[in-house]
C-alpha cells in the first residue's frame, strides 16, 4: 500500500516542479506476516522459519524501494533527486522487547532494538544522488549520524528558490558527506543502569571495542563524570517527545 501510493504520487507529478516525498515503511515489524509467496519462493537458503519470515518482510521492503526508484527513473526524475534511506534502529533480537517480532540479526554488534547497545542504535542508511563526486560514491563512514541531522539541509533546500535549488542542494550534500567522514580518535559511549537507588555505569571504547565486550567505566572516572554532566546539561533543554 505504501509503495503503490508513492508510485502513484511520482507518476502524477509534474517533474518541472520540485517534490518532497517521505515513505515511512513499518516493515520489518510485528506482526510477522509477510506475503506467503515471498516466503515460499525467495530466500530459500534460509532454513529457520522465523528468520525466513523476517527476511521475507525485508525483501518486500527492498521491492518497494526498488519500485519507487524505478518510478523516479521512468519519470525522468532520478537524475535530479536526492534519495535517502534510513532505518530507525537495529533489528529486534530479544523476545518481548518493545512487543516486537524477532528474527533479525545485528551481528556482530551487541543486542538489538530496545537496548542502548550498538545493536540497538545502529541502523542501515545510504544517500544516493548524482551530485556526489566519483570519490564519494560507494564510500562508507564509521562516524556518528542521526536521522535528525538530515533535517537542516532539507529545510535549507526547501526554503530556497527553484532557480538555485540544484546548486544549493549540491553544496549541502557535499558538506554532509564531508562532515560525516570526520571521526574522533576514540569514540566513547556510556549507558546508565538503575539498580534500586543507585546508578551503575557502563563505558565502552567503541574504537577498540566496537562490540562492547569490556566495561571500562571504573578505569575512566573522569570520562564518566564528563559524559554524565553533558547528559544533564542536555536534559535541561530537551523535550519529552513521547508525552
Amino acid at each position: 500500500m505504501f509503495t503503490q501510493r508513492a508510485v502513484k504520487v511520482i507518476d502524477s507529478h509534474d517533474n518541472k516542479n520540485p517534490m518532497f516525498l517521505v515513505v515511512s515503511y513499518t516493515a520489518p515489524h510485528s506482526p510477522r506476516k509477510p506475503l506467503e509467496e515471498i516466503v515460499r519462493n525467495r530466500n530459500q537458503h534460509i532454513t529457520d522459519q522465523e528468520t525466513r519470515e523476517y527476511a521475507a518482510m525485508v525483501t518486500q521492503l527492498d521491492d518497494g524501494v526498488g519500485a519507487i526508484s524505478d518510478a523516479l527513473s521512468r519519470n525522468n526524475m532520478w537524475n535530479n533527486t536526492v534519495f535517502l534511506f534510513m532505518s530507525d534502529h537495529g533489528a529486534s533480537v530479544i523476545p518481548n522487547i518493545c512487543m516486537d517480532t524477532v528474527g533479525g540479526s545485528n551481528f556482530p554488534f551487541r543486542d538489538g532494538k530496545g537496548s542502548y547497545f550498538e545493536g540497538g542504535i545502529k541502523g542501515a542508511a545510504f544517500v544516493s544522488t548524482p551530485w556526489l563526486s566519483a570519490e564519494q560514491r560507494g564510500m562508507r563512514s564509521p562516524a556518528l549520524l542521526h536521522a535528525v541531522d538530515v533535517y537542516s539541509f532539507i529545510i535549507a533546500a526547501a526554503e530556497d528558490k527553484l532557480s538555485v535549488l540544484r546548486r544549493r542542494m549540491k553544496t549541502v550534500i557535499q558538506l554532509i558527506v564531508t562532515s560525516i567522514l570526520v571521526t574522533t580518535s576514540s569514540m566513547f559511549y556510556i549507558t546508565i543502569i538503575l539498580e534500586g537507588d543507585k546508578e551503575a555505569h557502563m563505558l565502552f571504547d567503541l574504537k577498540s571495542d566496537p562490540y562492547e565486550t569490556t566495561n571500562v567505566a571504573s578505569n575512566n572516572p573522569e570520562i564518566v563524570k564528563n559524559m554524565i554532566d553533558t547528559i544533564k546539561d542536555y536534559k535541561k533543554d530537551a523535550l519529552n517527545t513521547w508525552m
